[in-house]
Parts: C-alpha cells; sequence; structure tokens
C-alpha cells in the first residue's frame, strides 16, 4: 500500500473511478450479519446481495423507525432462502437513548442474554442541506455519522467478541466511510480549533458543504484509533469507502451536484458490492485499514502526517470523554463506553 499513488482531490476521484473494481467474488458469509441502516440505497443493496451467500443463517436489519424496519423486511421476504433468518430493529442514530435501547432488544432476543454478531456492518448516514440538531445538542450529520456510529462501535464489542468465540475465528466491525472525506475540513483547521474537534464542528456558523465530508473523515480517525485498542484475532475493524453513489442521500442537494451524481456516480449494487467485499473479505482484510475501489488502499493523505496522527488521537480522547458524560448518571449506562479499551 506504500507505493500507491495520493489519492487526494477531484482529479484522484476521477483516476479512481477509472478504475476497474475487481470481479465481485461471493465470500463464504457468517453466521450472523447485523447491517445498520438497511431501508434504502447501498444498505438495501447489500442486503439483497447477503442474502445470495452461502452460510448465512441470521441477517440481522435495523432502520429508524418500527414502519420502515417492517417494510424493508416485507421488501426482503421474496428474495430470503428458507435456511436464513431475517429480523429486523429499530434504531435511530439520531437519538441516543435509541442506540441503547436497540442494545438491550438486539440482546434480548437471544435466550442466552447476549446475542453473537460475526459481523457488523455501519452503514447509516445522513447529509442535511442546512444546520439542524439531533435529538440531543450536536448537529444531526455529526451525531448520525460520527458520534453515534462510534457509540454504535464500543456497544457492539461484546457482542463481536461472543461471535469470535462462538465461531472461533475473528469477528469483523466495518464503518462505511464516503470519498467525500477527501474533501473535508483541512486537518489543520480541525487541529487548531479552540473548543474542540467536535465543538468546533457543532458551531453553526461553521456548517457547510464540507460538514458531510469531515464527519466521515472523523470516522476514518476513529475506526483508525480503535483498531489499535483491539486484537484482531478476536475483531477485525476496517472502514470501506463504497465511492459516491446515486442514492436518495444527496437528495437535499442543489442541481450541480445532482448533475454531477447523475454523471459520474456509481450505481447502487456497484457500491453494495464494495462494502460486503470489504466487509467480508478474505485472510488478506488489513486491520484498520481503508477499502475502496475493491482493494485496500489510502484515505486522505494527511491522516498519516504527524498532525493526523494526533488529531486521531485527541479525536479518540475527545469521543469517549464525551460518551462517558452522555451517559453519566443513566441507569442504563452501558458499562463499555466507561470501561472499552
Amino acid at each position: 500500500m506504500a507505493n500507491l499513488p495520493n489519492q487526494d482531490g477531484l482529479f484522484a476521484y476521477f483516476r479512481r473511478r477509472l478504475l476497474q473494481i475487481p470481479p465481485f467474488a461471493a465470500p463464504t458469509s457468517p453466521s450472523t450479519i447485523l447491517l445498520i441502516g438497511a431501508n434504502s440505497g447501498i444498505g438495501l443493496a447489500a442486503a439483497k446481495i447477503l442474502l445470495s451467500l452461502q452460510g448465512l443463517e441470521n441477517l440481522l436489519l435495523t432502520a429508524r423507525s418500527t414502519e420502515k424496519s417492517l417494510q424493508t423486511r416485507q421488501h426482503l421476504a421474496h428474495l430470503c432462502p428458507a435456511s436464513v433468518n431475517i429480523e429486523t430493529f429499530e434504531v435511530d442514530l439520531a437519538d441516543c437513548n435509541s442506540i441503547s435501547e436497540f442494545i438491550m432488544s438486539l440482546n434480548a432476543s437471544s435466550k442466552s442474554g447476549m446475542r453473537h454478531v460475526n459481523t457488523a456492518i455501519l452503514n447509516a448516514g445522513v447529509m442535511p442541506d442546512t444546520y439542524e440538531l439531533g435529538c440531543g445538542r450536536f448537529e444531526l450529520t455529526l451525531q448520525v455519522n460520527y458520534i453515534s456510529t462510534a457509540l454504535l462501535s464500543l456497544l457492539l464489542l461484546p457482542n463481536l467478541r461472543l461471535g469470535s468465540i462462538t465461531s472461533s475465528s475473528p469477528s469483523r466491525l466495518s464503518i462505511c466511510s464516503s470519498d467525500g472525506h477527501y474533501f473535508a475540513i483541512p486537518i489543520s483547521t480541525l487541529y487548531n480549533s479552540e473548543n474542540g474537534i467536535l465543538g468546533h464542528l457543532n458551531e453553526p456558523s461553521n456548517f457547510s458543504h464540507r460538514t458531510y465530508p469531515t464527519s466521515k473523515l472523523l470516522g476514518i480517525l476513529f475506526g483508525r484509533a480503535l483498531s489499535e485498542k483491539l486484537d484482531p484475532a478476536e475483531v477485525l475493524v476496517t472502514i470501506v469507502n463504497p465511492g459516491i453513489a446515486r442514492t436518495k442521500l444527496f437528495r437535499d442537494l442543489g442541481w450541480p451536484y445532482r448533475i454531477f451524481m447523475r454523471l459520474f456516480g456509481r450505481n447502487v449494487h456497484a457500491a453494495a458490492q464494495v462494502v460486503v467485499q470489504g466487509a467480508l473479505g478474505g485472510s488478506g482484510a488489513v486491520h484498520g485499514g481503508f477499502y475502496s475501489e475493491g482493494r485496500d488502499t489510502k484515505p486522505l493523505s494527511e491522516v498519516f502526517s504527524e498532525r493526523g496522527r494526533e488529531l486521531q488521537e485527541r479525536l479518540w480522547s475527545e469521543t469517549l470523554d464525551l460518551l462517558r458524560a452522555e451517559y453519566e448518571g443513566s441507569a442504563s449506562a452501558p458499562s463499555q463506553v466507561h470501561t472499552v479499551c
């Protein structure tokens, strides 16, 4: 990977779009897969691919409302082999309380009190065109795409570790990123912010077309930091970039962006194949690696700089401090937020 060309900028994006994605080689599925954000777009397309794989026994799907969860299950029913059990759950990543309730529901669905998960694919995301708050005190994009994704990653670790024990092979945690992260707010700006990384991004005056890309950059930094805390023999962490795909995620953008998407966006099925291959790929998967265009490659070059490394460590500390504070005094406070890593 060290000899790969620089991936930053618009020119590199067009160069990547010219790359031939390797043919999809259907992997053998682990027995239980959890897919967050499965009701539309890349998530729904990924669910259809997962149902076609050999070895799958349980497919656990989430959407942000009970109605959407049921619609997803009905939509997939005709594709579901008799040997596969589909379960749907409600989780709204705009609300941290919804996440803890989801974890409790997930575990309550198992007779043992802890549901084992072999692979978790965290795919949910939003891209609003104006500043709005989630259910807490953070801007919606930052809340859903980063804070809640980080929280969910931590809360699922016991389930993933149990999955590793039951299967005698590493479980996998896959965080979906975006090509957009190459166009994030410069790391130097985040590094020099006076009120912290998350505080800076949460300011209404700092909301812009770079908020979504920056939320995805934070996800990469968090995934890399988390991978350094975990034993890959237990839980292997990958960050997957499906590429810019033609989905409803971009529905709120102006017409120049919609034209760009029409001309250069990847079709949803191809993007979903990249996600599935990156999440379930064979023994060659790189712990903490960035998987894009069907191969392990490089994220934004600044990630590897000294300042990028320092920002990653600072973000990790900020994030854990935030999550601990959010759950302080709560009867439902998941202990792993306080004790993980």
